[in-house]
Protein backbone atom coordinates (compact mmCIF):
# COMPACT_ATOMS: atom_id res chain seq x y z
CA UNK A 1 0.00 0.00 0.00
CA UNK A 2 2.81 2.42 0.89
CA UNK A 3 4.56 1.62 -2.40
CA UNK A 4 1.36 2.35 -4.32
CA UNK A 5 0.95 5.70 -2.62
CA UNK A 6 4.62 6.53 -3.20
CA UNK A 7 4.26 5.75 -6.91
CA UNK A 8 1.12 7.87 -7.11
CA UNK A 9 2.89 10.73 -5.36
CA UNK A 10 5.91 10.60 -7.64
CA UNK A 11 3.68 10.60 -10.70
CA UNK A 12 1.79 13.63 -9.46
CA UNK A 13 5.07 15.30 -8.56
CA UNK A 14 6.18 15.09 -12.18
CA UNK A 15 3.36 17.33 -13.46
CA UNK A 16 4.53 20.22 -15.64
CA UNK A 17 8.31 19.94 -15.54
CA UNK A 18 10.03 23.11 -14.38
CA UNK A 19 6.97 25.07 -13.32
CA UNK A 20 6.89 26.80 -9.97
CA UNK A 21 4.75 24.99 -7.45
CA UNK A 22 4.40 25.30 -3.71
CA UNK A 23 4.44 22.34 -1.36
CA UNK A 24 0.85 23.26 -0.53
CA UNK A 25 -0.14 23.02 -4.19
CA UNK A 26 1.77 19.76 -4.56
CA UNK A 27 -0.10 18.30 -1.58
CA UNK A 28 -3.40 19.60 -2.90
CA UNK A 29 -2.86 18.11 -6.36
CA UNK A 30 -1.81 14.78 -4.88
CA UNK A 31 -4.90 14.66 -2.67
CA UNK A 32 -7.14 15.44 -5.66
CA UNK A 33 -5.37 12.76 -7.73
CA UNK A 34 -5.58 10.13 -4.99
CA UNK A 35 -9.24 10.97 -4.36
CA UNK A 36 -10.01 10.41 -8.04
CA UNK A 37 -8.10 7.11 -7.92
CA UNK A 38 -10.02 5.97 -4.84
CA UNK A 39 -13.30 6.80 -6.64
CA UNK A 40 -11.98 4.98 -9.72
CA UNK A 41 -12.27 8.09 -11.87
CA UNK A 42 -9.13 7.16 -13.77
CA UNK A 43 -9.85 9.30 -16.84
CA UNK A 44 -9.91 12.42 -14.65
CA UNK A 45 -6.94 11.25 -12.57
CA UNK A 46 -4.65 10.99 -15.58
CA UNK A 47 -5.14 14.72 -16.16
CA UNK A 48 -2.67 15.11 -13.27
CA UNK A 49 -0.03 13.12 -15.14
CA UNK A 50 2.83 15.01 -16.82
CA UNK A 51 2.65 15.38 -20.58
CA UNK A 52 6.06 13.72 -20.94
CA UNK A 53 4.66 10.58 -19.29
CA UNK A 54 2.57 9.93 -22.41
CA UNK A 55 5.69 9.77 -24.58
CA UNK A 56 6.62 6.64 -22.62
CA UNK A 57 3.17 5.10 -22.07
CA UNK A 58 0.17 5.06 -24.38
CA UNK A 59 -2.70 6.74 -22.52
CA UNK A 60 -5.49 4.26 -23.33
CA UNK A 61 -3.27 1.30 -22.53
CA UNK A 62 -2.28 2.91 -19.22
CA UNK A 63 -5.95 3.55 -18.38
CA UNK A 64 -6.74 -0.09 -19.11
CA UNK A 65 -4.00 -1.18 -16.71
CA UNK A 66 -5.21 1.26 -14.04
CA UNK A 67 -8.74 -0.13 -14.33
CA UNK A 68 -7.49 -3.72 -14.12
CA UNK A 69 -5.40 -2.95 -11.02
CA UNK A 70 -8.39 -1.12 -9.51
CA UNK A 71 -10.55 -4.22 -9.91
CA UNK A 72 -7.87 -6.35 -8.26
CA UNK A 73 -7.80 -3.97 -5.28
CA UNK A 74 -11.50 -4.37 -4.46
CA UNK A 75 -10.61 -5.54 -0.97
CA UNK A 76 -8.70 -2.32 -0.21
CA UNK A 77 -10.55 0.78 0.90
CA UNK A 78 -8.86 4.19 1.02
CA UNK A 79 -10.37 6.89 3.20
CA UNK A 80 -9.13 10.31 4.27
CA UNK A 81 -5.59 10.49 2.99
CA UNK A 82 -3.55 13.03 4.92
CA UNK A 83 -0.06 14.12 3.93
CA UNK A 84 1.96 14.64 7.08
CA UNK A 85 5.31 15.44 5.50
CA UNK A 86 7.22 15.25 2.24
CA UNK A 87 10.44 13.28 2.67
CA UNK A 88 13.77 14.71 1.56
CA UNK A 89 14.05 12.01 -1.12
CA UNK A 90 10.76 13.02 -2.70
CA UNK A 91 11.45 16.73 -2.20
CA UNK A 92 14.75 16.35 -4.07
CA UNK A 93 13.03 14.41 -6.86
CA UNK A 94 10.36 17.10 -7.12
CA UNK A 95 12.90 19.92 -7.00
CA UNK A 96 14.53 18.48 -10.12
CA UNK A 97 11.29 19.18 -11.97
CA UNK A 98 9.81 22.09 -10.00
CA UNK A 99 10.84 25.19 -8.21
CA UNK A 100 9.32 24.63 -4.77
CA UNK A 101 8.24 27.87 -3.18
Amino acid sequence: MKKTLLILFILVAKIGCGQEISKTQLKSDFLKYSNLISKREYEKAVDYMPTDFWSVYEKNQFLTIMKRVGKQMDSISINSIKIVDISETIAKNVSNNYVLS
